[in-house]
């Protein structure tokens, strides 16, 4: 894949949904989160009132091969010795407190177990102290690699963030490296060909890899995940769509417009924050702490409700597009993943008060899941 970046629009078995090969998220797509609210309809399906360009409004799309022998969440075996037949990349996932990176061999999108390697950095540091921490890991990294030969760099970014040239956008998150050549500075870390360097944002590839590693019976599979922010992704058939039936503007679903407000406003830390604070009195960072609480025997009943509210707001965001994507699983990762006991069978029960049988799937290994599907931009 060259820096020409391919923009073939792929049409699912003639269903409607748009796809763009190679490296094609708009500039500025997710805009920053601390900005005005972007007014946009609810679906962009074809036909439909507020239809937009597929081209424009797409984001990254590729395809991995289906992986149904895998489960999501088992320990990966040693590789086998390097054939002539495989290839590796990296594959990066860059978050707002860690770097973690792992070789991943392309053919079965199985990362390699032994290689993976993770550096704490927080986003708010300098961007001396940021590149420090990606050179620490991805040198590492490397250098677990061996004799594998890598083809690639494949990195999953928060957005807001140009997936085409590479370049930082955010200014809540990631602020001192605003403005910054991301792929130049990867490549002077790595020696990776730059055309070699290809970007994608976290939720996308969450969605993907989670798809490779377990979902790939599914046609229709919506993966979300849950913690400081709200991700989606919206794969059919193993394609990332961007565009069709059911499929929000751009994939995404944190800005959707919900209650006069966006959607990921109710279903991140920050509401289980202020809602624990409003009801109790306390505050906390993070769910956490909330979930100690209950373990100890305080505040039981106030925690419970909470999360029970939280299931009923996140299965109304959801429904719709479970509906009108004819979603077959949905799988959910992110932080709050560790609480599922909580909030999973409430979400299930209120999916099934209105008809909707669907596995809900909760995938604990959500950074495995963002390398495998980042490193597969380099197939």
């Amino acid at each position: 894949m060259s820096l020409n970046y391919l923009r073939e629009r792929r049409d699912s078995g003639g269903s409607g949904y748009f796809c763009i090969f190679g490296c094609d998220i708009p500039q500025g797509a997710g805009r920053d989160r601390a900005g005005p609210e972007r007014k946009r309809p609810a679906f962009n399906d074809m036909g439909a009132s507020g239809r937009s360009d597929p081209a424009r409004e797409s984001a990254r799309a590729y395809r991995l091969p289906r992986q149904s022998e895998t489960k999501a969440n088992t320990e990966y075996k040693q590789d086998k010795p390097t054939a002539m037949n495989e290839k590796y990349a990296l594959g990066v996932d860059i978050g707002g407190s860690h770097i973690a990176c792992q070789v991943v061999e392309l053919g079965s999108s199985r990362p390699v177990g032994e290689t993976y390697t993770e550096v704490k950095i927080a986003e708010n540091e300098s961007a001396q102290k940021i590149l420090a921490a990606w050179d620490s890991a991805l040198g590492a990294c490397m250098q677990k690699a061996g004799a594998r030969a890598i083809t690639g760099l494949g990195v999953a970014m928060p957005s807001p963030f140009d997936f085409i040239k590479g370049i930082a956008m955010a200014e809540h998150k990631f602020a001192s490296i605003k403005g910054m050549n991301v792929r130049a500075e990867l490549h002077r870390l790595t020696g990776i060909d730059p055309s070699r360097i290809l970007f994608t944002n976290d939720a996308a590839g969450f969605g993907m890899g989670a798809w490779s590693l377990g979902g790939g019976n599914a046609r229709h599979l919506i993966g979300v995940t849950l913690g400081t922010g709200f991700g989606a992704c919206f794969i059919v058939d193993g394609c990332y769509a961007t565009y069709g039936p059911g499929v929000p503007i751009g994939g995404e679903l944190w800005d959707y417009p919900f209650r006069g407000r966006i959607a990921e406003d109710f279903v991140s830390t920050r509401w289980f924050e202020e809602k624990f604070r409003q009801i109790t009195g306390v505050a906390i960072t993070g769910v956490k702490p909330m979930i100690d609480y209950y373990h100890a025997d305080k505040y039981t009943a106030e925690v419970r409700a909470i999360f029970d509210e939280f299931a009923r707001t996140f299965a109304e965001i959801m429904l719709p597009f479970v509906q009108r994507f004819g979603a077959d699983t949905l799988v959910v990762g992110g932080g709050m993943v560790r609480a599922e006991e909580f909030f999973f069978p409430q979400l299930r029960a209120a999916f099934e008060q209105k008809g909707v049988q669907i596995p809900v799937v909760a995938m604990a290994d959500t950074t495995t899941a963002i390398i495998a599907g980042a490193a597969a931009l380099c197939k």
